[in-house]
């Protein structure tokens, strides 16, 4: 059978259509990202039991790899909940810890899951193995988007409590039964629960509103964080009085390279591997939909291949996978990731 090449097998072949208009949406798809990159990120590398500033780390340079060669003109790429989950359970399997005399053992065993999940994915896509994704049923995604929506809502809800549960879970159960037991022995914070209803009924109501006409642009994301800090400085939720947890200071300036452990294959192969598959599956499935009611096609295979040549050349620290960014602005994957790449290491 011949292989058919098109404009779109061409890297950023969104450029031919780019305009003024799709422009000025950018920007603002842009502020909104940077916005929301920095706390996500934090959050995610958290998961993974890594230093906070290593989620920054890994929105710097693999959302530019993307846009050279994926096809989904709405998604950006970060660290995400499922994938740092999936990192720090193996850390934690693994039994690597940071001590004294080696304190970025987990940053290297971490790093070098995302080496050979790369370098697994491009062997998939160079047999051609990620067009087989075109044959998953649309059940099975909605299915996955769902699991991946409940996950991260589940891993969220320590924060939500303002408590800090025992860490080794594996499972969603698990992870409940130890943040009930964290429950018994500490007091929960009514300031952040009371936050995280605010902030939810918030986003609900700009997504559901029917009687006002909020423009698609309107960067709700971007006024609701700004609203969270604003009140965190001013009432001084982090004081002595209301012992709200917040992150701190973090290392200022561009990451140092970290190689991966090209040894550890033996050890990490299915660590690998699971993110491969868990994380390309969690990519297409958001892809997919936002793509059909754009009305373009995405290349399962050069999605494949877009996804695991970030982490082959740039192995992260919390391995990097797509996630949507305001798919109502006509925004490519290049330009509104620009922000947040030059604003970040500030």
């Amino acid at each position: 059978m011949p292989i058919v090449f098109t404009t779109e097998h061409i890297p950023m072949y969104w450029l031919r259509d780019y305009n003024a208009s799709k422009l000025r949406n950018d920007v603002v798809a842009g502020l909104i990202v940077l916005v929301l990159a920095i706390p996500q990120s934090v959050a995610y590398a958290h998961l993974a039991g890594l230093p906070p500033v290593c989620g920054l780390h890994g929105c710097i340079l693999p959302p530019i790899l993307y846009a050279l060669t994926g096809t989904s003109m709405e998604l950006s790429v970060g660290p995400v909940a499922i994938l740092s989950i999936l990192v720090g359970n193996a850390i934690r399997e693994a039994k690597i810890e940071s001590t004294a005399s080696d304190p970025s053992a987990p940053l290297r065993y971490a790093t070098t899951i995302g080496f050979y999940s790369g370098l697994f994915g491009l062997i998939i896509t160079a047999l051609g193995f990620g067009r087989l994704s075109s044959f998953i049923n649309k059940t099975v995604i909605s299915g996955f988007t769902a699991g991946a929506a409940l996950t991260i809502m589940a891993s969220q809800l320590a924060t939500a409590f303002n408590v800090s549960p025992a860490s080794g879970a594996t499972t969603v159960l698990t992870y409940l039964t130890t943040l009930g037991e964290a429950l018994k022995t500490q007091t929960p914070s009514w300031i952040t629960i009371l936050g995280s209803i605010l902030s939810t009924l918030f986003l609900l109501g700009i997504r559901w509103q029917k009687r006002i006409d909020i423009p698609a642009w309107f960067p709700s994301h971007l006024c609701l964080v700004s609203i969270a800090m604003a009140t965190t400085y001013g009432f001084d939720l982090q004081g002595p009085t209301y012992q709200v947890m917040i992150l701190g200071d973090m290392p200022s300036g561009m990451p140092q390279a970290e190689l991966p452990e090209f040894g550890q294959i033996g050890t990490v192969w299915s660590s690998a591997l699971l993110v491969t598959v868990v994380g390309f599956m969690e990519a297409y499935s958001a892809g997919v939909r936002i793509a059909l009611r754009r009305g373009y096609t995405l290349q399962p295979n050069r999605e494949l291949g877009g996804i695991s040549f970030m982490n082959f050349i740039v192995p992260s620290k919390t391995p990097q996978i797509r996630f949507q960014k305001n798919d109502t602005c006509a925004i490519t994957s290049m330009s509104h990731t620009t922000a947040p790449h030059i604003l970040t290491p500030l």
